[in-house]
This record gives structure tokens, C-alpha cells and sequence, in this order.
């Protein structure tokens, strides 16, 4: 999902995948806790960042799938699931994902710099505190991902 031309990488899957094999992939969908990630992200960042912006989150969206294999020799089938993600609690979930993801591992010192950092982590928490909730285990989140699954012919 974090191939920077999906087409290209379909076809790339497509083309390694022997007659009959299997293409597998799992990707976020765009309105789980976690594909709202990069769109809370830049709603932060000054807009340049977002220019030639990567849509990571097109990767879980069926129609996008189907578009990035058009004219590809394979047959498609997506269905979403969810995972419940786990963590001793919200703060510890935000903090985990705010200073260990990548992206936003890469985001924080143009965040810090534009003074928009406090206000990210605050969205993360919103979004995670709607998303989830507490039980005696600690912070639970339901995360809903796309299964991809490409049958080469």
C-alpha cells in the first residue's frame, strides 16, 4: 500500500505472479482510525507538503483496487475485515502511533515547526477515542482493513 504508483505496482504484482497464483494485500481503508492518519497529518502541515501527495489510504478503497488492476489478467475479489488493535490505554495508543509510525515519525519536526503538533496528537486522540473504547484490558480500537485477493489468469 505504500508503493508511490499504484498502477505501476499493480502491474508489477501482476507481472511476478505466475499464471493461477495469488496476489494477496492488505491495506487500511480510508475511514479506519488508522487510514484517517495521513489526512489529519496534512490537514497540519503547510500546504506544499501535500503537493504530489502518495495515496496510501487508495489501496484500501475496493473501487481504486479495481481500478489499479484495469486491463491486468487478473481477477479481483476485496473484502473488508477489522482487527481489534489493543493498548493499556488511549494515551498510550496515541503516543505509540504518533512517535513509532513512520509517517508520522517523518511529519513531526514540520509539525513541531509549524506549531501544529499538539493540535495532530489531539486529532489522533479524537479519532481514536470515537473510533474505540475502554475495557478491563485497557484501550480498544477496531480497525478495518481491506483484503485484496488478485487471481492471476
Amino acid at each position: 500500500m505504500f508503493a508511490p504508483d499504484p498502477y505501476a505496482m499493480a502491474a508489477e504484482l501482476v507481472r511476478v505472479c505466475a499464471p493461477g497464483g495469488v496476489i494477496a494485500v492488505l491495506a487500511r481503508t480510508p475511514d479506519s482510525p488508522f487510514g484517517q492518519q495521513a489526512d489529519i497529518a496534512f490537514r497540519h502541515l503547510p500546504p506544499a507538503s501535500a503537493v504530489g501527495r502518495p495515496r496510501f489510504e487508495a489501496w484500501g478503497d475496493p473501487a481504486m483496487i479495481r481500478e489499479f488492476f484495469t486491463g491486468q489478467p487478473a481477477d479481483i475479489a476485496t473484502t473488508v475485515d477489522s482487527v481489534d488493535v489493543h493498548w493499556p490505554s488511549l494515551e498510550a495508543a496515541v503516543d505509540e502511533v504518533t512517535t513509532l509510525v513512520p509517517g508520522w515519525v517523518a511529519a513531526h519536526t514540520p509539525l513541531e515547526a509549524a506549531g501544529a503538533w499538539s493540535q495532530a496528537q489531539a486529532d489522533v486522540t479524537q479519532v481514536f477515542a470515537s473510533a474505540g473504547h475502554t475495557d478491563d484490558t485497557g484501550f480498544v480500537l477496531p480497525v478495518q482493513y481491506l483484503t485484496t485477493l488478485a487471481r492471476r489468469v
